[in-house]
Order: C-alpha cells, then structure tokens, then sequence
C-alpha cells in the first residue's frame, strides 16, 4: 500500500519493509533506497511448546495457531505468504493489544521482526519469549515519490531532519543503522 500510494502520489515519503527484490518498474516511478535489515522472529507466552527452540522454521509452525500483526492489505514477507498457501490458522490484525492477546491468551505464535523487540509495542514482554524465524531477512526502505522529489528539495530535507531527530531519541541496532545512513544521504543525495 506504501509503495503504491507514493508511486500514486496519495503519498509523498514513506517507508517499507520489503523481502523480495524490489520491482524495476518502482524504481523508475518513485526514488527507492534501501536503510537497513530486519530479523523475522516468531514471539511466543514463555510456556508455549516451541519456547526451548533457539530457532524455527515455517515447518516449525505447522500444526500452531498463527497471529500475524500487518499494516496493509496483504503480508510483504514470502514466510507469511506460504502460511496463507498452507491454510494454518491465523489471527490478522492491525491492533497491537489483540495481537499480544492472541499470543498469551490463545498461545498462538505471533510473526514479528526484531524492530518490535524490546520497546514499548508489547504491554507485557515480560510473560513472551523471542525465537529468531530461520528465513531471508527483509530491508527496510525510504521511498520517495519522484516528481515530489523534483520539486519539493526543501520538504525532503525538512522530512530526513525530522526523521534523524526522532532516531536520536532511541538507540538500539536498527536506529542507529538508519541514523547512520541518512546522515550520508543527507549530503549525497539531496
């Protein structure tokens, strides 16, 4: 849906996660620049069957309730996507208090990456224990909407100094991977 809408012009930045490669027809309507990588992991209550695993598989899962927490109208990673194909029963929401429920209270397996880990998504991270999901990690993308680009420098600019202000706030791997590169970017690219 990000993608879209900026190709579109409904939006004019945004950023994404993506698994696969990305599409060379994006790339000619809309500014795509990878910032960094992301761990898929499944998130688990602590006495959940799989919680003595120091890695999963989509086998792994098989026979396991799956809660899924997506934005969007359909799952970015392949994982996901061969689960719908395999016909596991699943808990989709966008609302990341049923999500944790879903986990705890129904011990389904949720699908998350590492970004949600340790911050202020999970209300009870405590009762959850984090299993690394053994599949391809996905990149985290800045896209930009080329003709906004063309004619809206200043805005871009405002928008990276926004962005780098509110990475400086937390310091964990990811934001200081994406800090890094867009303070690179900030001389090179615009």
């Amino acid at each position: 849906d990000i993608v879209l809408n900026t190709i579109s012009g409904k939006l004019t930045v945004g950023l994404f996660t993506w698994h696969n490669k990305i599409k060379q027809d994006w790339n000619t309507q809309a500014i795509i620049l990878p910032l960094t990588q992301e761990q898929p992991y499944i998130v688990i209550e602590k006495r959940h069957s799989l919680a003595t695993r120091k890695k999963v598989t989509i086998e792994d899962l098989k026979n396991h309730k799956l809660a899924i927490y997506q934005e969007g109208d359909t799952p970015a990673n392949p994982s996901i996507s061969y689960l719908y194909e395999k016909n596991i029963p699943q808990v989709i929401t966008n609302d990341c208090i049923l999500f944790e429920k879903a986990i705890i209270k129904s011990n389904a397996v949720g699908f998350i990456t590492d970004s949600l880990i340790g911050g202020k998504f999970f209300n009870h991270e405590e009762r959850l224990k984090f299993i690394p999901f053994d599949s391809v990690k996905g990149k985290i993308y800045l896209i930009i909407n080329r003709d906004f680009y063309k004619h809206n420098f200043d805005k871009i600019k405002f928008f990276l100094n926004v962005l780098l202000d509110l990475l400086q706030r937390g310091d964990n791997v990811e934001n200081r991977a994406i800090r890094d590169f867009l303070n690179c970017m900030q001389d090179e690219f615009i």
